[in-house]
């Protein structure tokens, strides 16, 4: 067992689909986890979801699967799906139950990232004989509020106690802890919004089943087409036959050390990129590093380490209760080099390149191509080092290189190759840059004076690390050549839509805006440079304006 000491990230969730295809046909599927339970009624100890695992014992009841799995990070997922639960005969799909026998006191955490909206849309623990008998606690929306319930139904008659109205998070969001106590016969409901102080609901209810189950539950008893997802983060059993088998004190600490055991056997021995992990709303992560001169206590890695070893442990709090896995060793690695051609979606050009074909000598045979000065390409990315291939030869044009806003190159690149041959796979604009997420963009700017064109070819693009979205407007830069107009398209090299606005105008010129395009012309020509600002909803950019020196 592991020594701990006592004292989110957030990333794309991960599911892991746990139905067995053969039996789905009986409706009647056994989930089975990384640990053994025995799947009697004698429970003694409850379940957590958080590691994507279910323990043995747990049983699906008419299995859907698009609306179950065990994600990594969030727990148990079940889709509050469009049925009615109440009378004869109903159809329930996706119960998630286990037998339980004898007298216990069992609570479940849940989840809402999207507290419920639609009518009767719920998340519920239940102590389930069939679909027709069964008591529960839920938090569910009845047309006005949220509120939290204790209901029965006997034979398909329904009887409900409401109770208090529950208020989301600021983010939407809603957790509530349901807990049933049963004494012989005799069912209690209440609820917590923290998980240790819980308020009663209605009266103890005396049902007589022959074979109970502890049960997790959710639906909607609306049309709605706006189904949510409701996830459980744990079960646990505090009581059994009287005796005490955990505080709830107790119980919200080892949901801190299930979701540190889980974060712990995320981490692999050899990083090239930061860590990130998923874990539910109400943790946070941090990691205590051997060497901050190699992983910071925020899970980055910190620049030029690559090849160094040092040791991490895990830190999760979920603001009251702390702890502490013991250290793994592990040795961070230089992210490996990736190749992308010029037709990927994550490189963003301007409106003026178009493909062009040298069979056997760009790299697979095809470039983008642009002549125009001002035209640019983009592409973000998390990462330490990027390059260019290009191609030099005696109409080729020059370019700028920024990173982030800042310019590399104190000098334009020249693609100028005397000669009729050409370089082909030429590599141009070899960067090292610290550790992170960054935005190349690449800006003709024009032509050395022995060369005939301006043109600037795009064959490929090489980076260490995984190419990113860009999370706002990428920044754009125009070469002022003479007093006409100018057409900027700002959005062909933007990852989003929508309408173009101006923020603040340039001072040496006016702009307006035609179709998502902005058109600028000059009023003064005596500038060194000027830039104005335009808008995409809330997101802003810049575009810089470049005086040539020939104009001044």
């Amino acid at each position: 067992m592991k020594k701990r000491k006592t004292g989110g990230y957030k990333m794309l969730k991960k599911r892991i689909i746990t139905f067995l295809a053969a039996l789905l046909l009986i409706g009647l599927v056994p989930l089975v986890g990384a640990e053994s339970e025995p799947a009697d009624g004698n429970i003694t100890s409850g379940d957590n979801f958080v590691a994507g695992k279910m323990n043995e014992g747990w049983t699906i009841l008419k299995p859907e699967e698009e609306t179950f799995s065990l994600d990594k990070g969030i727990g148990l997922r079940l889709t509050a799906k469009k049925e009615s639960i109440t009378g004869i005969g109903e159809d329930w799909k996706n119960v998630v139950a286990r037998p339980a026998e004898g007298d216990f006191e069992v609570v479940a955490k849940t989840f809402f990232p999207v507290a419920p909206f639609a009518n009767y849309q719920q998340s519920a623990l239940l102590i389930y004989e069939d679909e027709d008998n069964y008591v529960k606690v839920d938090a569910e929306y009845n047309g006005r509020r949220i509120i939290a319930q204790f209901l029965t139904e006997t034979n398909g008659e329904f009887v409900g106690t409401r109770i208090d109205t529950l208020t989301p998070d600021a983010d939407g969001a809603l957790a509530v802890y349901y807990k049933i106590t049963k004494a012989g016969n005799v069912y209690t409901g209440a609820y917590s919004l923290d998980g240790l102080t819980y308020r009663p609901i209605g009266n103890p209810q005396t049902r007589e089943y022959t074979q109970p189950k502890i049960a997790l539950y959710a639906t909607q008893h609306s049309q709605n087409e706006q189904l949510i997802d409701t996830y459980f983060e744990y079960v646990s059993v505090l009581s059994k036959d009287g005796e005490t088998l955990m505080t709830p004190e107790e119980m919200l600490h080892q949901a801190v050390t299930e979701v540190a055991d889980y974060v712990h056997s995320e981490i692999p021995a050899v990083l090239t990129s930061d860590l990130a992990v998923t874990v539910p709303k109400g943790y946070e992560v941090s990691y205590v590093s051997g060497d901050e001169s190699v992983i910071s206590s925020d899970g980055k890695l910190v620049p030029l380490s690559a090849g160094k070893t040092t040791t991490l442990a895990v830190k999760v709090t979920d603001g009251t209760r702390t702890v502490t896995t013991e250290p793994v060793t592990v040795t961070v690695m230089a992210p490996p080099t990736v190749c992308v051609q010029e037709t990927d979606e994550h490189l963003y050009f301007s409106a003026g390149w178009s493909l062009r074909a040298q069979i056997g000598r760009f790299n697979e045979h095809i470039a983008k191509q642009a002549s125009k000065v001002g035209e640019s390409m983009s592409f973000t990315f998390e990462g330490s080092y990027f390059s260019l291939e290009s191609y030099k030869s005696y109409s080729q044009g020059m370019i700028d290189i920024y990173v982030d806003g800042i310019k590399q190159n104190t000098e334009p690149i020249d693609l100028y190759e005397p000669g009729a041959g050409g370089s082909f796979n030429h590599i141009v604009g070899t960067t090292t840059l610290p550790f992170g997420k960054h935005t190349v963009t690449v800006i003709i700017v024009g032509r050395n004076e022995r060369s005939i064109g301006n043109n600037v070819y795009i064959d490929a693009v090489n980076i260490n690390g995984t190419f990113v979205e860009p999370s706002q407007l990428v920044d754009d830069q125009v070469i002022v050549q003479s007093g006409d107009p100018i057409e900027i398209d700002v959005l062909a090299n933007d990852p989003v839509t929508g309408d173009v606005s101006i923020d603040t105008p340039p001072a040496s010129g006016d702009v307006q805006v035609v179709n998502n395009k902005i058109t600028f012309t000059p009023t003064e020509m005596s500038v060194k440079d000027d830039s104005f600002t335009y808008k995409v909803g809330n997101a802003t950019a810049t575009v810089k304006l470049v005086y040539a020196d020939t104009i001044r």
